[in-house]
């Protein structure tokens, strides 16, 4: 289980920014989006009919970019700020069960955090529930 600094409080975390640049805060991690013009089959193509704008998540802790913590996901640029920020929300949560105190996490974390798309987000909100990876 991650700690992040015992002296910080749980309700330090924090959101800065606004979509699609947008990032959560808490304790000595942040998480941000950010949009590297990426889409479903390496560079987005504006001429392909087919494909979409995706962003990327970037881990960061302490100012430094956690090590493999930045992955293209399946959100699009375009994606609501609230489901933005739920899917900010589920990379924090998942970062704070399974990273140590000293920034250093699994990559299989992250990796299953790179297929999170609007409609986990969308489910929630109808069920109430938690998406499982």
């Amino acid at each position: 289980m991650c700690s992040t600094d015992e002296n910080v409080e749980k309700d330090s975390r924090h959101f800065e920014g606004s979509a699609p640049e947008l990032a959560l805060i808490d304790g000595r991690y942040k998480v941000e989006w950010v949009n590297l013009g990426e889409g479903r089959d390496g560079d987005y193509n504006s001429d392909d009919p087919d494909d979409v704008e995706l962003l990327r998540f970037d881990i960061s802790f302490d100012g430094e970019l956690v090590q493999d913590g930045s992955y293209c996901t399946l959100l699009p640029v375009d994606t609501p700020e609230n489901i933005l920020k739920k899917g900010l929300e589920r990379i924090m949560d998942s970062i704070n069960e399974e990273c140590r105190s000293d920034g250093s996490c699994s990559r299989k974390v992250f990796e299953e955090l790179s297929w999170i798309e609007p409609k986990w987000f969308q489910e929630l909100e109808r069920t109430g529930e938690k998406k499982n990876m």
